[in-house]
């Protein structure tokens, strides 16, 4: 997982290495940033490093992640900017947190501010939601109000980055006065946007030929996905699992809004389901088994947990898993 795009000040910002090695460049219009330059990012980046449990650390001359490989990808974001995190955490020392979950698409932390008075609170999650939560944007240092056509351009410019098998989080920050030592259902309205960040998780080369294989012995392969519909489908084209643009990608709120017998019919045409939640995942698995179908569930985090429970055969991936 890496981040290799920014939009931040209503400019795309590209970011060059890969994997969880902390070095890189940054560009503009093909244009190196001088570093000095890279200044103008700091507030944007330190708030994806501080609403952030994840942390990354050297062993055996490989770089390594403790804990979500997404958030991993912003703790070495950081890290190419010289911006470390255990440094930023001495200047913000966390007070309160809001883990993510997938019901709300979003994680908050809040933080006491010692270079000046006062707590700060920071936001990152699906960019829709993001943007929703929002009532100002930053440009050229300056506190812009939103309006529904600013939102809609960015969204877009979200989509785009989408539409290029990228996963996109959007990051925002509200200060707060000192007394404010937990985070409160108003702390998380009128935000300030900051931007978003565009991270590529390359598929594995064997995953094409896994994919060919299990049609080829009668297995029918799903994928169901946090991601945005237009991400899922660029990745799910790369590997295999569909192969024209006018297969659908079913979203989990279209899911919800379907009554029982069009959800049957839909698992059955359908092979691509984004923003999901893991009740949903959960309720796919069943659904199909009900079906008279031997599901298999692979899954590598504790959201997948009551899917991979639920299945004929739940396979738990990776380190994490």
């Amino acid at each position: 997982m890496t981040v290799v795009k920014l939009y931040f000040d209503e400019k795309i910002i590209e970011v060059s290495g890969e994997g969880y090695e902390p070095e890189g460049k940054f560009y503009h219009n093909k244009e190196e940033l001088k570093e000095k330059e890279k200044d103008f990012l700091f507030p944007f980046i330190e708030a994806g490093v501080l609403c952030n449990d994840s942390k990354i650390f050297r062993s055996k001359g490989n770089w390594i992640v403790d804990g979500d490989p997404t958030e991993g990808a912003l703790v070495v974001l950081g890290e190419k900017v010289g911006l470390k995190k255990g440094n930023l955490e001495n200047i913000f020392p966390r007070i309160d947190e809001r883990p993510f979950e997938s019901k709300t698409s979003y994680m908050a932390t809040l933080h006491k501010n010692l270079d000046k008075e006062g707590n700060v609170i920071f936001v990152k999650g699906a960019p829709e939601k993001i943007i929703e939560m929002s009532s100002q944007y930053y440009l050229n240092g300056k506190k812009i109000r939103f309006s529904s056509d600013y939102k809609k351009k960015i969204i877009q410019e979200s989509i785009n980055f989408s539409s290029q098998a990228l996963r996109v989080i959007a990051v925002a920050k509200k200060e707060l006065k000192t007394e404010d030592k937990n985070i409160k259902k108003s702390n998380l309205s009128n935000l300030i946007f900051l931007g978003f960040l565009g991270m590529y998780d390359p598929p594995r080369p064997e995953a094409k030929e896994a994919v060919r294989q299990c049609r080829r012995s009668g297995i029918r392969v799903f994928m169901i996905t946090g991601d945005h519909s237009i991400t899922a489908k660029a990745i799910a084209k790369q590997i295999g699992i569909i192969e024209g643009d006018k297969e659908q990608v079913v979203s989990g709120e279209e899911l919800e809004r379907m009554g029982s017998g069009e959800f049957k019919d839909t698992l059955g045409k359908i092979s691509v389901y984004a923003r999901i939640s893991p009740q949903m995942k959960f309720r796919i698995v069943e659904t199909l088994q009900d079906k008279g179908w031997i599901v298999g569930v692979t899954g590598d985090g504790v959201n997948d947990a009551p899917a991979l429970k639920k299945a004929d055969i739940g396979i738990a991936m990776g380190t994490s898993g």
